[in-house]
């Protein structure tokens, strides 16, 4: 399995797809390698989520209708320390949902998936996507000094 041999996989192209069926067969997204989406600075990133079915079995105790697909890990800076917010992609009712949006321009995303033929029923993709927020567009617009030169 190819990605037995890094402690992660490393994304850092704007726009991907990751497939259930991919960490199923090599093991990449899996705790041993998860995914690391990184953007550029600035940027945040949007994951959707492309459910093709679900069973009962990775279903999360106390949320109706939660079955968990993946969790997605991300570092924070809050009141002068690091934190680590982590959140679980639930499949449920709908097809396709926005699954996380980032604070920060990176991610890890960690795939709850089996080996065995009944795990590919409960199949799944993570689209992502990097982009700036408005924010940061506004930042970059306002970086002159008071005569026009760039600062």
């Amino acid at each position: 399995m190819m990605c037995r041999s890094s402690p992660y996989m490393l994304l850092e192209q704007p726009t991907g797809t990751l497939a259930s069926v991919v960490t199923m067969e090599t093991g990449c997204g899996s705790t041993g390698a998860p995914w690391v989406i990184r953007g550029e600075p600035g940027q945040h990133i949007e994951i959707k989520l492309v459910d093709f079915g679900h069973g009962s079995d990775n279903a999360l105790p106390g949320r109706e209708k939660c079955f968990a697909h993946a969790t997605v890990k991300e570092n924070l800076r809050e009141g002068g320390r690091d934190v680590v917010r982590s959140e679980t992609i639930c499949g449920g009712s709908q097809r396709e949902s926005t699954a996380y949006t980032s604070q920060t321009n990176q991610v890890k995303v960690i795939f709850i998936t089996g080996h065995n033929r009944e795990d590919s029923e409960r199949a799944f993709l993570l689209n992502y996507t990097s982009t700036y927020s408005r924010n940061y567009a506004k930042g970059i617009r306002c970086m002159y000094g008071r005569d026009g030169t760039d600062i």
